[in-house]
């Protein structure tokens, strides 16, 4: 194994120096690593998705979610400064998450704390991710494992931001003529988070069958973000593929 240091190390390229700082702080290669975040991240959205509100109440998502999150610290553990920053984040996001099921800690200043803290983790589990497939020289598992996973929690992300603006501004989105808040009798804790999920990606995906729809000005621009953020990722992601497969066929790597 090639080891760097000093200043090679510094001027290596971002993916060698990656390569050659995992042995320092993960567990596992990183191809295991974003397979199994994105193995989570499938389970935990269809499991939500095909199970009832009756079998499927919020302490059971909230517990899924968390599965969530040990995967992303682990996706992320193969440089031990990235793994203390996004462990920090997730444990102050579990932490706040859980800290709103307490009837008498339910207010809007821990609720902001907690979509914050969401959206952190979220991002920056993505945005390392994301910087790690672009840094890739040739396409493996390692690229589409991490591509599908960023994809996934870009949706995550959104769905957070709905939650929170149906939170803060109950009836931002209506389902039919029924507002989101209303489905589940409008309770603190936003237990419609299993309708966000399915509008974040109808949404990403440009989809748009119409059932739930945005109705205020700050929830259009949102869902338009998605759509357009959904569309670019999906444009730059499969022009990176082709690009790293057309170098790999000119240099025999085939």
């Amino acid at each position: 194994m090639l080891l760097l240091r000093g200043e090679n190390f510094a001027r290596a390229p971002y993916s060698v120096r990656v390569q050659a700082g995992e042995g320092a702080a993960g567990v596992g290669s990183r191809r295991v690593r974003f397979a199994t975040l994105l193995a989570t991240l499938v389970f935990v959205l269809l499991l939500t998705g095909f199970t009832s509100r009756e079998y499927m109440g919020l302490p059971s998502l909230q517990l899924l979610f968390s599965a969530v999150f040990v995967a992303g610290v682990y996706a992320i553990s193969g440089q031990r400064h990235v793994l203390i920053v996004g462990t920090a984040i997730a444990l102050v996001a579990l932490v706040t998450t859980w800290w709103r099921q307490v009837p008498t800690h339910a207010g809007a200043l821990i609720a902001i704390a907690d979509y914050a803290t969401d959206v952190a983790f979220f991002g920056f589990v993505a945005f390392v991710v994301a910087r790690a497939v672009l840094a890739e020289t040739r396409v493996t598992g390692d690229t589409i494992y991490g591509g599908i996973s960023v994809y996934l929690l870009i949706g995550l992300i959104w769905v957070v931001f709905y939650s929170a603006i149906e939170s803060f501004a109950p009836g931002s989105f209506v389902l039919g003529d029924v507002p989101v808040a209303q489905l589940a009798g409008g309770t603190r804790v936003t237990p419609w988070f299993r309708e966000f999920i399915y509008f974040s990606f109808v949404t990403l995906t440009t989809l748009g069958y119409g059932d739930i729809r945005p109705t205020t000005d700050v929830a259009r621009v949102v869902s338009t973000a998605e759509a357009v953020v959904g569309v670019m990722f999906v444009a730059v992601f499969i022009a990176r593929l082709v690009a790293l497969q057309l170098v790999q066929a000119q240099s025999g790597d085939d």
